[in-house]
């Protein structure tokens, strides 16, 4: 794993509203000097795409095992990370402004500046991205960690999060 600062696991430690900021996490962190948010979006698919390939070509087996015992749709949900062209992006204020829209009904309101709950995840990623993995982007200041870098607008920050059908929860990091 040449070019990469560390790999390990990590604990979640900031404020959150949400359970899933309470396990340990392996965390990759790659050396990427003045990349942008696309060449860290870019590099996130690239890294998940190699590594679901793999898994599909070279895993047949374990694949099938669990296929048959875990779940079925193992094999399409990861043919579905191989593909480069099925990854979402959305910014943050796209995504409240979609799940504000009149007749959609969540048990934890939504409003800018709030923390998504898995609901809301999970909405954007299955139902509005048909069941693709989705990449947030720009989230406000007051919700994410305090050495994330100020975007121009003073309001967000530069970070995203990775979204992933099934697996709702954050599976890449953010640019500081």
């Amino acid at each position: 794993m040449s070019r990469v600062y560390s790999f390990g696991p990590a604990f979640r430690a900031e404020n959150s509203n949400t359970t899933r900021h309470l396990c340990e996490f392996w965390m990759v962190e790659p050396e990427l000097c003045f990349a942008t948010m696309d060449d860290l979006m870019q590099l996130a698919i690239c890294v998940i795409s190699t590594a679901t390939g793999t898994l599909l070509t070279q895993r047949e087996e374990d694949l099938s095992f669990l296929s048959q015992r875990v779940d079925k749709e193992l094999p399409h949900q990861l043919s579905i990370l191989q593909n480069k062209d099925n990854y979402c992006h959305l910014t943050y204020s796209e995504a409240i402004s979609i799940l504000t829209r009149k007749g959609l009904h969540f048990d934890v309101p939504v409003s800018w500046g709030v923390d998504l709950q898995s609901e809301h995840e999970r909405y954007l990623c299955e139902q509005y991205c048909n069941n693709k993995p989705l990449f947030l982007t720009d989230y406000p200041e007051a919700i994410k960690p305090f050495y994330m870098k100020a975007n121009s607008d003073k309001k967000t920050v530069a970070a995203v999060d990775l979204l992933v059908p099934r697996i709702v929860g954050i599976v890449a990091g953010n640019d500081g």
